[in-house]
């Protein structure tokens, strides 16, 4: 249900959405160039153990992570973002729990290239598995609010971007994360509302 606002000027270069076992190696989107942000939003489920004990991709830093447990059901969201230099980063996740990952990586264009890439982000759990809903995040005109989702399994279709959010990654049946855009032309928040 967590679902990630992040925001700073980008237009998206593309989005490649994946799944698989322990480990798996992420796919980028066609295309991806020097200094492209990438977002990894992953959605990790691991039965009857413990939390997937996921290991942070080399180069890769951590936005969020939320857990959350459901009698013997671990689940996972975690958001990670790179700058691409001139070769792409590590693209290998593993887990020290067997576990099943979906996943979306996003290739974010014309954000600044040096330092944190976005000025604001925000965490929130709220909505249902079929219409998770981002929380409000500070803004400035001229920037552009990007939201990644991830809803817990048994998501049954793909997503609809909120109002006036442009989708990025719809996901599909059984696909657990997404991804939508808005250019913000004025005010100090955006609350883009469930998908």
């Amino acid at each position: 249900r967590p679902a990630q606002s992040l925001h700073r000027n980008p237009p998206t270069r593309g989005v490649a959405p994946g799944s698989g076992d322990n480990p798996f190696n992420i796919t980028l989107p066609t295309g991806v160039a020097e200094n492209d942000i990438l977002v990894l939003t992953l959605y990790i489920y691991t039965a009857g153990a413990n939390y997937s004990g996921i290991v942070t991709p080399t180069g890769w830093t951590l936005a969020n992570l939320w857990q959350a447990v459901s009698g013997s059901d671990y689940d996972e969201i975690a958001v990670y973002w790179i700058r691409r230099g001139a070769s792409n980063p590590s693209l290998t996740v593993t887990r020290t729990h067997t576990s099943f990952a979906q996943w979306s990586c996003d290739a974010i264009v014309g954000c600044r290239t040096t330092g944190n890439p976005y000025s604001a982000q925000t965490l929130t759990t709220v909505g249902s598995r079929a219409n998770p809903d981002p929380g409000s995040v500070a803004t400035a005109a001229g920037e552009t609010v990007y939201t990644t989702v991830a809803s817990a399994a048994g998501n049954t279709s793909a997503f609809t971007a909120p109002a006036n959010h442009t989708i990025r990654q719809a996901g599909a049946a059984g696909d657990n994360c997404a991804s939508s855009s808005r250019a913000i032309s004025s005010g100090s928040s955006e609350d883009p509302g469930a998908y």
